[in-house]
């Protein structure tokens, strides 16, 4: 069951990220008077803590990682930003290529994968 605070959190949150930033504010203050309405005022820091972990979550479900061999240089390096990768590991498991995780979806352009493919059609021949 959801609680009451976690209720309220997404609801600011939304209304939040709805709103256009020169009307955050006004957001703000209509939020304060629904609690005070509910009579509910003194949960506003465990509101502003649930809303606090919500941005948490939704950052790390949002974080697309690349993982190369080496850091890319020039034109790789913005061809990832295209790709929206907010971070880039480099890891010895990659030999050549790159994978991308992130979105709930996985890009395997490594060597790695590329072997893992061909393997996988002679298998299945």
């Amino acid at each position: 069951m959801i609680s009451q605070t976690t209720i309220y959190a997404k609801a600011l949150l939304a209304a939040w990220e709805r709103a256009p930033s020169d009307e955050r504010e006004k957001v703000i203050d209509k939020f304060i008077d629904i609690l005070r309405q509910d009579r509910i005022l003194p949960l506003t820091s465990n509101i502003i803590s649930a809303v606090e972990q919500l941005v948490l979550d939704k950052e790390k479900s949002e974080a697309v990682i690349a993982e190369v061999a080496h850091q890319p240089m020039g034109h790789q390096r913005e061809s990832l930003k295209k790709l929206r990768v907010t971070q880039i590991k480099e890891t010895p498991l990659v030999i050549g290529g790159f994978k991308i995780r992130g979105e709930n979806k996985i890009i395997d352009a490594s060597v790695e994968g590329s072997l893992k493919q061909v393997r996988q059609a002679l298998i299945l021949e």
